[in-house]
């Protein structure tokens, strides 16, 4: 009897099932509902991920990766290893992957009932051996199963690069010569990246911008925790240097690299130049060895073993693409497989997606319309590394980490492959914890009762089904963490409505257990299977409703009314990440001493003080030499640049190791204005109070350009330059500076002031200095000579020791020739032979450090003479310290100072507003300069600080010892940096000779030439002048192009570059491509352009020629606007004056590839203007070439009938 009533609840269980499935339901309830044949999983772990060949799995092989990653699935599954049945794993690199698959398991304890083997299905591997255990499971093949994956490339990737080389090359070619695409699957998957990038529009900027948000995302889990969650520890050994072994546990990912920048990721090189430019090693995901497993078996099954139940497997599909494309399988597929189940991306929660390389994983994101925020929560392979056998895995197993700490209800885990196809997944998460429950904000409205979690608004109801107990969190917590299962406990109160029901009925399983709540912290457990514990205090679930009080609603009002659109966005931000988004974090964006300030360490102070005690023995005397030698101004404010401006920049600054000072061209520069306000009259040779207050003006003006240009946010204006023209600048100053120089060594100052060259061209001193050279002083031709060997000789032995003897750098060789000629004129008494010395050392003011306000109605006249030279100084300026930061980028030590061009142009604007209140030179950042900070030490802005002390008690204390210094060794080391500033032009010459590069030599040429022959101004305003010109010529002319199809292919490509590849034209249609976006500046040609299209079919033929296309040639015109990612109303207007004329004369007009979403501004504007209508409608508008043109044969056709119907009436 008791048999009978059994096998009667059973039936009654099963039809009850099967009556559940076959009722009407919505797609998500599909999903969301329990069976018991449903395919979940149990346990979901994986190893960290470790470098290829130096990482912590560099000496530890495949097969003992395996039996680490094994030997911890059966500690954590808590079930008897006779139960599974069968394990599959991924791998790609190793063709024995399956024989150590086999050894592994049975090393591990695996009793050798069960059956193994692996799958190659490239970087979809993984996937498809959950995919293959799934399918088995549920055709009752498989009571329980194990899908891993696992890679050891260390081991196995020369071998394995070796045989897809060769298997490329094995490739029966008369199988490729079949058909471009067959052809097309021999490519390797650098190539298929750059096709993407080229073909579908994702460029380097998004690229880098992806990849940085990936390191970004990674470097933010990793530090608050958040893969303790899906990592187990691995015990293995590692070989040092020196031979030695080494037992070492790891627990971290390896490939993640915090503080990855755009700006640094725009450096590097292209990986593969010969396909491309934009996919690099920073935007490409890195390889990887590391292992990743899935327990999975039947709910039924999960629940008679008392198994946790993490997620239900709810299908997945396949896809093709075209090969040279294949990464963008995901685009295909994951529609396919949403649309077999009912459901849409809108109710997908988290999607994993591989980023194998960023142009494929931007181009998914943008052509499905993902949300960032859910597509890779915690970074991807770009950040976390792509061991290939094991992504597929990884992407469920992190995935399911997110679902359980994040509200989640459905993920998808996706992958591109190069069969090529994309291989898709759906996982709905039901696991979690009671009594809550949670679900997603697009379902809180309907809730009683909202809590915030610091991630998004969650509601959380009482699950009152008793019968799923295998689904608890705690029973999973208990079989992972060796803790007995827990009871449910009951619903809170402030959670039920007054009647004691619960406050909503539609519920998932929470992801996060009752004992996060506040008041009920849970310990802190270190790695398992989604670790409940918050990572910290900021995690926990906190009330809406425990704001501040209404006694603070003035404060609420007031920070309301400042915060802007960007500082509410940020909030929302950070409230999604899970932390307070302070103004603190804006003050120490704003001015970075604030950030760095706290970070900085006892430890870094020596190296901080040596590098600013260094630098001083190089750069106080150079000071004293530009300002005495090049500006024409009293040698102590040659100083006072160094006293203020590295002081304000160390505070303002954000690049640590940057140290700005006075520059060459800059100083020679101010000298020229002071010399043109004494041939105007303006004052005498003598009068220095009137030399520093125009060296006070200039520093100002150039101070101020750049504080505004930086508030303005003109960061870009380093890039207005172009490099033949500060080389031939530069070049041009160093030559002026040399030749400027050698009056002074030669000792022949008082002749040339008497006739009168002093203020004139390099060429009028060359031919003074030849026709006087007989009449040199010999004692300072002597001295000059010797100091200029010591410092030539000097610096080429620190160049060449360097590398071997980094210590070297530290030889102050300038400082002791300045000291030693000091010392010998004292002694000797030089002074009494007729050799200029320094003499006293003194402001112009007669006290030091007096403040003097440069921008003063008194001193105008000054201003409107400076205006443009303080401009050119400015520009060049900015230029310089841009290159210096770029290359130095951020420092070691110092976290969280990202490089801003425009805080840089702040920074450097203030400084030298400071710097021009006491008359200081300007001063801006100098590669060289900063280069020796780093490499004698130092480590912080700190050294900028002891910089600026260290020259404040110079003035102070030391000023007396410059006296007897000769002025013949101030020229000589001016000398040094003239050559320094010509000695990089023969090999940029050598360059663009090389390249071919005439209209760069030509540039060169006429801005050295006419700064050499006639003045600084005048090569500065050719050189800015041309550069404009070159500029505006380049924005203006359109670049619009004509395409053809390859034969055999639905591809088109530029007909002009690609004439040897024997396009194909389509009869009676002309497609054009527009690569850019249409503005007034480069839409003025663009009729012309078209019109020369229209006659001749390309644009290169002469207009004078008579029309080769015929009319019917023209019959349609295809504009593929795939390029046009803006538009304005000036280019929107030429292309409705376009369109209208095509209409008027009959002609067929379509828009291929536009804006695929309807709210993009760029079709806002199309359809406001009436391009849309004029073009016969949106059906015009269509996702391909090859789509319109099945729309001309359409019309075509429709045409025909209509005119043989008419025709057939008559």
């Amino acid at each position: 009897m008791v048999l009978i009533i059994l096998i009667v609840a059973m039936a009654a269980n099963r039809i009850n099932s099967i009556i559940q499935h076959l009722a009407p339901a919505s797609a998500l309830s599909t999903v969301q509902a329990k069976h018991d044949d449903d395919v979940v999983i149990t346990l979901a772990i994986r190893t960290p991920l470790t470098k290829v060949f130096k990482g912590g799995f560099k000496d530890t092989k495949l097969e003992s990766i395996i039996l680490a990653l094994l030997d911890e699935v059966k500690k954590r599954m808590g079930i008897d290893p006779l139960l599974v049945e069968d394990i599959v794993m991924g791998n790609v690199s190793d063709a024995n992957a399956m024989y150590k698959l086999r050894a592994a398991a049975l090393a591990a304890g695996f009793p050798n009932t069960h059956a193994c083997y692996s799958i190659d299905r490239l970087c979809a591997s993984g996937l498809a051996a959950a995919t293959d255990l799934a399918r088995a499971i549920a055709c009752n093949s498989v009571q329980v199963g194990i899908a891993c994956g696992a890679e050891s490339l260390t081991h196995s990737v020369d071998h394995f690069a070796k045989e897809i080389d060769q298997a490329a090359k094995d490739i029966d070619q008369a199988v490729l010569a079949r058909s471009v695409e067959a052809a097309d699957s021999a490519q390797p998957m650098g190539w298929t990246s750059e096709n993407i990038s080229r073909e579908l529009g994702v460029d380097r900027p998004d690229m880098d911008e992806f990849a940085a948000e990936s390191f970004r995302r990674a470097e933010a889990a990793q530090r608050d925790g958040l893969f303790d969650d899906e990592i187990v520890p691995v015990n293995t050994r590692v070989e040092g240097s020196d031979g030695e072994w080494e037992d070492v546990t790891l627990t971290r990912d390896e490939g993640i690299r915090p503080g990855t920048t755009i700006e640094g990721l725009a450096k590097i090189r292209p990986a593969f130049p010969q396909w491309g430019t934009n996919t690099t090693a920073g935007n490409s995901s890195q390889p990887m060895d590391g292992a990743a497993a899935l327990l999975m078996m039947k709910r039924s099954t999960a629940r008679e073993l008392g198994q946790p139940i993490l997620a239900k497997y709810v299908g997945s599909t396949v896809a093709g693409v075209a090969p040279r494309i294949m990464g963008i399988g995901p685009t295909v597929a994951i529609p396919k497989l949403l649309s077999q189940h009912g459901l849409s991306l809108a109710e997908m929660d988290v999607i994993e997606i591989n980023e194998a390389f960023a142009s494929m994983a931007v181009y998914c994101r943008d052509r499905l319309g993902l949300d960032w925020k859910k597509m890779n929560p915690r970074g991807g392979a770009i950040a976390l590394g792509h061991p290939l056998g094991t992504t597929g895995v990884r992407l469920i197993v992190t995935g399911l980490s997110i679902a359980y700490r994040v509200v989640c209800l459905h993920l998808i885990p996706s992958r591109e492959s190069k069969n090529p196809n994309g291989l898709e997944s759906i996982l709905s998460c039901t696991v979690l914890a009671p009594p809550c429950v949670i679900v997603t904000c697009r379902h809180f409205a309907a809730l009683g009762q909202t809590l915030e979690n610091g991630r998004g608004r969650v509601g959380l109801v009482h699950d009152d089904d008793d019968d799923d107990e295998a689904d608890d969190s705690s029973s999973m917590n208990g079989s992972q963490h060796g803790e007995s299962p827990g009871r449910r406990s009951q619903t809170p109160s402030s959670l039920t409505d007054s009647s004691g029901t619960a406050a909503a009925t539609e519920s998932m399983p929470l992801v996060r257990p009752a004992a996060a709540l506040p008041g009920h912290l849970a310990p802190r457990s270190r790695h398992g299977t989604f670790s409940p514990r918050p990572p910290s205090p900021r995690d926990t679930v906190a009330s809406v409703e425990s704001g501040a009080s209404g006694a603070d609603d003035w404060k609420r009002w007031l920070r309301g009314r400042m915060r802007t659109r960007k500082m509410d966005h940020s909030h929302r931000l950070a409230q999604q990440a899970g932390f307070r988004f302070t103004p603190l974090m804006y003050l120490a964006y704003y001015v970075p001493f604030f950030n760095w300030i706290g970070q900085y360490k006892l430890q870094y102070l020596q190296g901080d003080f040596v590098s600013a005690l260094t630098m001083a023995s190089f750069y106080l005397p150079m000071a004293l030499s530009l300002a005495s030698n090049l500006s024409h101004v009293p040698p102590i404010h040659g100083l006072y640049s160094f006293v203020f401006n590295p002081f304000i920049y160390a505070l303002l600054g954000s690049c640590p190791q940057m140290v700005v000072g006075p520059e060459a061209a800059g100083s020679l520069l101010v000298g020229s204005v002071v010399r043109n306000s004494v041939d105007s009259g303006q004052g005498g040779e003598d009068d220095a109070l009137l030399h520093a207050q125009i060296c006070g003006v200039v520093a100002g003006m150039a101070g101020a350009t750049v504080l505004i240009a930086g508030i303005a946010r003109l960061g870009f204006l380093d890039s207005v330059l172009s490099r033949p023209f500060l080389r031939g600048f530069i070049s041009a100053v160093g030559f002026v500076i040399a030749v400027d120089q050698l009056v002074p060594e030669l000792g022949l100052n008082g002749l040339a002031d008497d006739m009168g060259v002093s203020h004139g061209s390099s060429v009028d001193k060359i031919r003074f200095i030849f026709g006087n050279a007989h009449k040199a002083h010999m004692p300072t031709l002597a001295i000059s000579a010797i100091s200029f060997l010591v410092i030539m000789v000097c610096r080429e032995l620190k160049r060449r020791l360097e590398p071997r003897f980094p210590s070297v750098v530290f030889i102050p060789d300038r400082f002791l020739i300045v000291a030693a000629s000091a010392i010998l004129c004292a002694r000797l008494r030089w002074d009494e032979q007729g050799v200029d010395i320094l003499g006293e050392v003194k402001s112009a003011t007669g006290g030091l450090f007096a403040f003097r306000w440069p921008f003063q109605l008194a001193h105008m006249r000054h201003i409107r003479d400076a205006m443009s030279t303080s401009f050119l100084i400015a520009l060049l300026g900015f230029f310089e310290s841009s290159v210096a930061a770029k290359s130095l980028g951020g420092s070691d030590t110092i976290q969280g100072m990202e490089l801003s061009a425009n805080r840089e142009m702040i920074a450097l604007g203030v400084a030298n507003l400071v710097g021009a209140s006491f008359m200081s030179l300007p001063a801006f950042g100098g590669y060289g300069r900063s280069k020796v900070n780093k490499s004698t030490g130092g480590k912080s802005p700190m050294s900028s600080i002891f910089l600026s002390l260290i020259s404040l008690l110079s003035i102070l204390f030391l000023l007396p010892e410059f006296y007897y210094l000769p002025k013949p060794v101030l020229s000589s080391m001016i000398s040094v940096v003239a050559w320094s500033l010509i000695e990089e032009a023969p090999h940029d010459i050598s360059f663009f000779v090389r390249i071919r590069g005439w209209k760069e030599l030509l540039l060169m040429a006429i801005i050295f030439l006419s700064t050499i022959f006639y003045s600084l101004a005048l090569g500065i305003a050719l050189g800015i002048g041309i550069s404009l010109l070159l500029v505006i010529k380049h924005s203006t002319r359109p670049r619009i192009q004509i395409l053809g199809r390859i034969p055999g292919t639905n591809r088109f490509e530029n007909a002009e570059s690609d004439q040897q590849r024997g396009l194909e034209f389509i009869e009676g249609c002309l497609i054009v491509k527009i690569p850019e976006p249409l503005t007034f500046a480069n839409t003025g040609e663009l009729k012309a352009r078209l019109r020369r299209l229209e006659l001749y079919g390309t644009g290169d033929a002469h207009p004078a020629l008579p029309r080769i296309r015929s009319h019917e040639s023209n019959s349609n015109i295809i504009f593929d606007i795939h390029g046009v990612t803006s538009i304005d109303g000036s280019g929107t207007q030429v292309l409705e004056e376009i369109v209208r004329s095509y209409r008027q004369r009959g002609v067929r007009v379509f828009f291929s590839r536009g804006p695929a979403r309807r709210s993009h501004p760029t079709w806002h504007l199309l359809e406001r203007s009436g391009i849309v209508a004029l073009c016969g409608g949106e059906s015009h508008f269509v996702m391909d070439v090859e789509e319109a043109l099945r729309w001309t044969e359409y019309e075509e056709s429709i045409g025909r009938r209509s005119v043989n119907s008419n025709s057939a009436r008559d």
